[in-house]
């Protein structure tokens, strides 16, 4: 069977086990697309819009055919058929909402289908080497000097060094706190600010030097200790035996609680964020004027208009960074929920922009520090306005600001909550993580390739995934809030997206065995071929009036008529 074909079958699998894991039922007929096409496209495309300066270009170029020609290779861990079959759940989501706020609920042999590309669906999870910008020579620089930044010789998607004992053990600092304090657990006292890129030849084997005089759970333990984040690979059966890991296998895809009793909301009047009070526009005096204009004609032409969307007017309150959470509030902005971010100092001075950017599509934003009172002050009085917020920073990190799940609940107790940890939300639940510690750490690099070998998956799935699970969380808290009422909380993790890979990698194998490449008739979605979706036409969709120029989004996963204009609300910039 064709490659693209099996991953399509894989999502068909995949999209199955979703509903019965999260209790879902789908009223919208479901189609993933294949189109023999795309591989062409998506290859030329690597070529396109390279943001990065003169000697740095072919460094982006190569990262991004790396990834897109895994994209079309057989996956010893299944991910684009997850990827594929949770997109496609979130926009069916979305309608749902959608109809229980205007009421036109018609038959289910009257919808029309919610359509997913399979190909466009794996690109979603390396979005960030396929993003581009034009227009701000300060951005430029800002992005391109994080990624060098985050290339060093602790960066455990690299590199993975041998402990004492033989074991694999990686490091994940994504920024320069953490280098520094993994540094300090492993003795290394070279300055932290020139163990840099131009230094791993030499820093590389100063690490395994170090990291050799420890054996690997100790050194583990001791990394934690010091706030660090890393670990020792371990394969699955090394996983589920451990206490966290029992923990994180017995978790849901997200834990959904009901935490307040409360009337039925009404959202059909949502109108979103009121803050002219805050006040300030961009430095290009861009706030809000720009538009998807070089979108595809069709795509955008007769489109319904904004309010038709069926998030609009939601107020989502963003309080995430890097990959996983954003992703999941980029989604929710897709379908017009009204997303205002709060960032860390300025657009410009991210210290890893180059992970950040893809997040902060279609969101306001604003930048509060909360240790000045008044700052602090204005952060609570919008979460008491929120219908939704989203968290993403390590547990317990906002809690003496009293922005703990508990006191947001005190301040806005009808709101939904929902937050990303890396471990389960009992053992380990303190522990800082990042996406590709767990990968490492649950058994897929050394599944993904071997004990001797291991390999990380393409691009980062355990970000992005586990982000698009937790909208789906969001969502079904909305749908509660309108029939039963009440406030909610929706936990994500990104070891339990991990595990949910191994699930259905396992379901897939399992599926092979009995069935062979045959399609099975009780799917409850269909495949197809070819598409003359203009959406999906192209790589690159161009967004202008952004606080940092024109970027180039990847196109969305899916599609549905009528829901159609989600790509066009795509800026961001500041207020």
């Amino acid at each position: 069977m064709d490659v693209m074909r099996q991953k399509a079958l894989e999502a068909q699998i995949c999209f199955e086990d979703l509903k019965k894991k999260l209790d879902v039922e789908v009223k919208d007929p479901v189609v993933f697309i294949v189109d023999d096409r795309r591989k062409k496209q998506l290859e030329k495309a690597c070529w396109q819009h390279d943001p990065f300066p003169g000697v740095l270009k072919p460094v982006l170029v190569s990262l991004r055919k790396k990834a897109v020609r895994r994209l079309f290779e057989p996956e010893k861990v299944v991910q684009t058929g997850p990827a594929a079959a949770i997109l496609t759940l979130d926009h069916c989501l979305a309608r749902e909402v959608g109809r229980l706020r205007t009421g036109e609920d018609g038959p289910a042999d009257q919808l029309t289908p919610v359509c997913c590309d399979i190909a466009t669906a794996g690109l979603q999870v390396i979005r960030l080497y396929m993003m581009a910008y034009e227009g701000n020579k300060e951005f430029i620089t800002s992005r391109y000097q994080s990624a060098i930044r985050v290339d060093n010789a602790l960066n455990g998607s690299f590199y993975k060094y041998r402990t004492k004992d033989g074991r694999y053990f990686s490091a994940h600092v994504y920024y320069e706190t953490q280098k520094a304090k993994m540094m300090k657990v492993l003795g290394i006292a070279k300055d932290p600010d020139k163990f840099v890129f131009g230094s791993t030849f030499f820093d590389r084997i100063t690490t395994q030097k170090a990291i050799a005089r420890w054996n690997g759970e100790e050194l583990e333990e001791a990394a934690f200790d010091g706030e660090a984040c890393a670990c020792v690979l371990r394969d699955r059966s090394e996983w589920d035996q451990m206490e966290v890991g029992k923990a994180v296998d017995a978790m849901p895809l997200y834990r959904f609680q009901k935490v307040w009793e409360g009337t039925p909301k009404d959202f059909r009047s949502a109108e979103g964020w009121r803050i002219p009070e805050l006040g300030n526009t961009d430095s290009a005096g861009l706030c809000g004027s720009g538009s998807a204009s070089d979108a595809p004609e069709d795509h955008v032409k007769g489109s319904a208009s904004e309010k038709a969307l069926p998030l609009a007017g939601i107020k989502v309150l963003d309080l995430t960074h890097i990959i996983a959470g954003p992703a999941c509030t980029r989604l929710l902005a897709e379908y017009g929920a009204d997303v205002l971010m709060i960032r860390r100092g300025t657009y410009m001075n991210q210290e890893q922009a180059m992970l950040e950017l893809d997040g902060w599509a279609g969101k306001k934003s604003i930048s509060l520090d909360f240790n000045d009172p008044q700052q602090l002050k204005r952060a609570k009085e919008l979460i008491s306005e929120a219908d939704v917020i989203v968290s993403s920073y390590q547990n317990g990190a906002l809690d003496h600001f009293g922005l703990s799940e508990e006191d947001i609940h005190r301040m806005n107790p009808d709101v939904v909550y929902a937050s990303m940890v890396c471990f389960s939300d009992t053992v380990w639940k303190q522990r800082p993580g990042w996406a590709p510690c767990a990968e490492d750490i649950t058994g897929l690099s050394i599944r993904n390739g071997s004990r001797e070998k291991p390999v990380n998956l393409n691009g980062v799935p355990l970000d992005y995934i586990p982000g698009f699970i937790l909208a789906a969380g969001v969502m079904k808290a909305l749908k509660m809030q309108m029939t039963e009422g009440g406030g909610y909380s929706v936990m994500g993790s990104l070891t339990r997206g991990g595990v949910w890979l191994h699930e259905c990698t396992d379901l897939v194998e399992t599926y092979r065995k009995i069935h062979g490449d045959a399609g099975d008739l009780t799917f409850s979605s269909r495949i197809s071929g070819r598409t003359k979706n203009p959406l999906w036409a192209e790589t690159f969709h161009k967004v202008e009036g952004n606080s940092v120029g024109t970027v180039y989004f990847p196109a969305p996963a899916t599609y549905s008529k009528d829901l159609t204009n989600t790509f066009s609300r795509m800026q961001f910039y500041n207020i």
